[in-house]
C-alpha cells in the first residue's frame, strides 16, 4: 500500500515467478508442481490454467499480453 507503506502477500504456499495483470487485477504464477495458477487479487479465487506437461523442471515466467486478455507461458525445459 503505497500511501500507508504496509505490505501485503499477494499470493503464498510456493508461488514463483509471478507476473501481474497490466490492469493489476490478477496475478498469473507458477505453483512448485508447475502449473500455471492466475489469482483474482479482490477475491482470492485461484485458477489452474495449464498442468505441467511433465518433469524437467520449471517453464519460464508466464507473461500478459499488454491488453490482459491473454497469458503467453514458454514450457523450455520440457
Amino acid at each position: 500500500d503505497l500511501a500507508t507503506g504496509e505490505e501485503t502477500a499477494l499470493a503464498t504456499g510456493g508461488r514463483v515467478m509471478p507476473a501481474l495483470s497490466p490492469d493489476g487485477r490478477r496475478l498469473a504464477c507458477l505453483d512448485l508442481t508447475g502449473r500455471l495458477v492466475v489469482r483474482d487479487l479482490a477475491s482470492g479465487e485461484e485458477r489452474v490454467l495449464a498442468t505441467p506437461l511433465g518433469g524437467g523442471g520449471l517453464p519460464g515466467r508466464p507473461s500478459w499480453s499488454p491488453d490482459g486478455k491473454y497469458l503467453a507461458l514458454c514450457d523450455r525445459n520440457r
